[in-house]
């Protein structure tokens, strides 16, 4: 299963004196080695883009399992999470431990290994608190889109310049035999379908949004904007 992360650069702007880059997710636990030297290659290239932050759709282990290689190499950055996610971050609390709204997670959330690894210290973490998403943008690049359901706290990150919705796992697009071929998120490792429903009619209803990308994508491309909208309507 395809697992992205993404990096982006965000340019100086009048009131910042820097310009600085910005990952989404922290991948895989068999993709640490490789992101850590991708990365560091990376930025060797371009040292006017330190790395700066990394920020997290949500904190399920395949997402977050370089964070602590991140912290040791670039020990100045920050992991900006959502207030709702800063238990299971932080805290140590299970995602197994939430009540979700299905049957299948209910069976499942003991069985399958969602869980992270990783628990970060508090002083490594910005929050974004609950209402505050949507007013938080970083040098008119970034925006923060709360887009729940996944998990109590998931977020997402719209690339502004290019109307590019980096959307964690609200969304996938795994079919192999149709492309593009957008789905949910298996209901075994999502806390609330409901909200993630919910959260998909609100991306639809987005006029900033051309493409969005999900974390599991076999295609890397990005899927445009209609193809949510005709899933939405099928919700």
């Amino acid at each position: 299963m395809p697992v992205s992360v993404f990096l982006i650069h965000v340019p100086a702007t009048s009131s910042t004196s820097s310009s600085y880059s910005v990952l989404i997710d922290a991948g895989h636990r068999s993709h640490v080695k490789s992101l850590s030297s991708a990365l560091s290659t990376h930025l060797r290239l371009h040292p006017e883009f330190p790395l700066k932050y990394v920020f997290l759709t949500h904190g399920h282990h395949e997402h977050t399992a370089a964070l602590p290689t991140l912290l040791c190499e670039y020990p100045e950055i920050k992991v900006v999470i959502a207030r709702d996610e800063y238990p299971f971050v932080v805290e140590g609390k299970k995602y197994c431990e939430c009540n979700g709204d299905s049957h299948i997670f209910q069976f499942f959330k003991r069985l399958l290994l969602t869980e992270s690894k990783v628990k970060l210290e508090k002083e490594n973490v910005i929050v974004i608190e609950s209402g505050e998403e949507e007013n938080t943008i970083f040098e008119n690049a970034v925006k923060v889109v709360r887009t729940n359901g996944h998990t109590p706290g998931s977020l997402s990150f719209l690339h502004i310049p290019s109307n590019s919705l980096i959307c964690g796992d609200a969304l996938r697009n795994m079919a192999l035999l149709r492309s593009p071929s957008l789905s949910l998120h298996g209901k075994a490792f999502t806390v609330s379908v409901s909200d993630t429903r919910n959260t998909v009619k609100q991306i639809s209803e987005r006029q900033d949004v051309d493409y969005i990308m999900p974390a599991h994508d076999h295609t890397f491309g990005g899927v445009p904007i209609e193809k949510v909208r005709e899933l939405a309507n099928r919700l």
